[in-house]
């Protein structure tokens, strides 16, 4: 199954059920997480005013330096490399202090925890936080007051680095996961 298919699936479901998306992007590193993550954004603009994005990758961050998880609320397209849109500004976000969660792995997890409860505020509190001019685009109305999520996660997937997915997988509940591996790792 292609991308495509599979995000076109989770665009109708979350449809039917008036429910925000929640897609988490893991896998090893090097594999294409952060293409598909943009790839993801993109389509979920054609059907959603704003797209919710966190970056937990520290070592190689979308919007933010290095050494930093951030949530953003996109409303336009992620064009060209990360170094083309680092003037974003988040939402909310947090210094790690190292472009590795390793040092300090509890504080990197109760910053998701933070960025999280973040993006649930900004879902439930969405229809005063629009701008009366959004109102006028051509998205489905019915989805308005949905913000999807996109949840882009780091490549270190053994040892801590594995126990700190399934820690972030258990914390962020997603509805959709996709999940890279390699068949040499």
């Amino acid at each position: 199954m292609s991308w495509d298919n599979e995000i076109d699936q989770l665009i109708h479901r979350s449809s039917l059920d008036h429910k925000p998306i929640i897609s988490l992007v893991c896998g090893s590193k090097n594999l294409g997480k952060s293409s598909l993550s943009r790839h993801l954004v993109n389509r979920l603009l054609n059907n959603y005013k704003r797209v919710a994005f966190i970056e937990t990758d520290v070592g190689q961050t979308e919007f933010t330096p290095s050494g930093m998880v951030s949530l953003h609320i996109l409303s336009s397209p992620i064009l060209g490399p990360p170094f083309t849109h680092q003037n974003t500004t988040p939402v909310r976000s947090f210094f790690i202090g190292s472009s590795s969660a390793q040092k300090d792995p509890a504080y990197y997890l109760e910053c998701i925890e933070e960025l999280m409860a973040t993006w649930k505020f900004e879902c439930n509190n969405s229809h005063t936080n629009m701008d009366d001019d959004d109102n006028d685009d051509d998205n489905d109305d019915d989805n308005s007051g949905i913000i999807p999520l996109v949840f882009n996660t780091h490549g270190w997937i053994k040892g801590l680095g594995y126990d700190l997915l399934l820690s972030i997988t258990k914390k962020v509940q997603p509805t959709d996961v996709f999940a890279f591996y390699s068949r040499q790792n």
